[in-house]
């Protein structure tokens, strides 16, 4: 089950949108996951083996588990879309990523939570998604999404 916690400047995202169908699948078709010791991040072929040995450091460099995350789980929407599409086309996108990633990652660990936080920047119109495991209630984000200066929305992703 995914719940969605948005701000008020989040204005083409309503809960709804899950329900549709995934329209834009042949975009993001080719997004990996890899499992990195007990992290699951997106596959920028990385070198799992060196990322594997220098985890613990990056845990203490990022601030722990959900720094690591969300800063390998970044991924730029835009680059996913065609001059002609819209921010609301990369905000479809997005959701479309959270709903196709929530699945990959039941297959990989089927008892976790993850939080993926969508954000746009309004001056340069990108669309932005990031993604990390809940662990112990804990989010990356601010609690108050009214706090954000830019359109931001959570998907909370439990078993």
């Amino acid at each position: 089950m995914i719940e969605i916690k948005k701000n008020s400047k989040m204005k083409f995202l309503d809960s709804s949108i899950l329900n549709d169908n995934i329209k834009y699948n042949d975009l993001l078709k080719d997004i990996k996951l890899i499992k990195i010791k007990d992290s699951i991040i997106v596959d920028q072929n990385l070198d799992v083996k060196k990322a594997n040995n220098y985890y613990e450091k990056s845990l203490s460099l990022l601030g722990g588990k959900i720094g690591y995350e969300v800063s390998r789980n970044e991924i730029f929407i835009t680059e996913y879309m065609s001059s002609d599409m819209t921010i609301k086309d990369g905000i479809y996108i997005a959701v479309d990523l959270v709903k196709i990633l929530d699945k990959k990652i039941r297959l990989i660990n089927p008892d976790i939570s993850e939080c993926y936080i969508l954000s746009v920047d309004d001056e340069s119109e990108c669309v932005y998604l990031m993604f990390h495991e809940i662990i112990n209630g804990e989010l990356w984000v601010d609690s108050d999404l009214e706090n954000y200066k830019q359109p931001i929305a959570v998907f909370i992703a439990n078993p």
